[in-house]
């Protein structure tokens, strides 16, 4: 079906299509805990070990953590500590408390399925990795309504890597959001992209600078923000840099945002649909 406004919509993943926020703070917290006491070590000395191994790594989602720590020496006070059944446990672990609080968006499966029954194509754009996003569409049984995930290539992510499912994810090597090379992704001209594309996240910087560095028009899931102080926690064992690949982490200064001249504020996920739409034209 062809359409005259919007006929592609580029998602951000964590905090817009599922509430990444919202495991990764207990989920993060019990992993440190847990290897604080394997350790034998104070809390602190977890989390600044858990802080350089994620920023060695540039991903908060890198696994290997357990043995990345034994490597450093840091399980060396435990004469018993057994690094393959250590691993084991926290990763049973984080998937417990992950699985309990890993949430989608009330009303985003239904928003997502309208818009793929318009013909149109669906796509997630995301900083954090590939893999990640497309387990979880495939998980929430949204896969069947995306075409692609792009992510940025990492040293555990190669390039053009398939996924199991239903999508197939692309890493592109390119820059982060805003900067992505969006005509290279979609296959479209900046006009096109202008006329017909809408970018859907929750980062005013990152989502929002992205779409008016192109003209496209924005919805800013604001229904993801969560409060600083409840983010606070989470930056004691991941450096900032890090984290801000999955979540915003502050209101950014008014010198620091996109212009904003074709941004539209989604406070709940249901005004996704119409905003799109009514915005990007029938």
């Amino acid at each position: 079906m062809k359409r005259s406004g919007v006929n592609v919509v580029v998602w951000d993943g964590d905090n817009t299509i599922w509430d990444w926020m919202g495991f990764a703070v207990p989920a993060y917290t019990a992993m440190r805990d847990a290897i604080t006491i394997l350790a034998r070590k104070s809390s602190e000395e977890t989390s600044e070990a858990m802080k350089a191994f994620y920023a060695q790594k540039g991903s908060v989602e890198s696994e290997g953590l357990v043995q990345g720590l034994h490597q450093a020496g840091f399980f060396n006070s435990n004469s018993e500590f057994n690094v393959a059944q250590a691993a084991k446990e926290i990763q049973q672990l984080f998937s417990t408390v992950r699985r309990k609080h890993l949430k989608l968006y009330p009303a985003i499966a239904d928003t997502v399925q309208r818009i793929h029954d318009l013909g149109c194509l669906q796509v997630v754009l995301t900083d954090a990795p590939g893999n990640q996003a497309a387990a979880r569409l495939k998980h929430f049984r949204l896969s069947p309504y995306f075409d692609e995930v792009y992510a940025m290539q990492s040293a555990e992510l190669p390039e053009h890597a398939p996924t199991e499912g239903f999508v197939h994810t692309s890493y592109v090597v390119d820059q982060e959001k805003p900067h992505s090379n969006l005509e290279a992704i979609l296959g479209m001209t900046r006009e096109g992209i202008a006329r017909h594309v809408a970018i859907v996240g929750d980062n005013k910087v990152k989502d929002m600078g992205l779409a008016d560095r192109y003209g496209a028009l924005g919805v800013l899931a604001a229904y993801g923000h969560h409060p600083f102080t409840f983010i606070e926690p989470f930056l004691q064992f991941v450096p900032e840099p890090v984290a801000g690949r999955n979540v915003q982490l502050r209101t950014p200064i008014e010198s620091g945002q996109a212009a904003q001249s074709r941004v539209a504020t989604a406070q709940r996920p249901e005004q996704v649909f119409r905003l799109v739409f009514e915005l990007g034209g029938a």
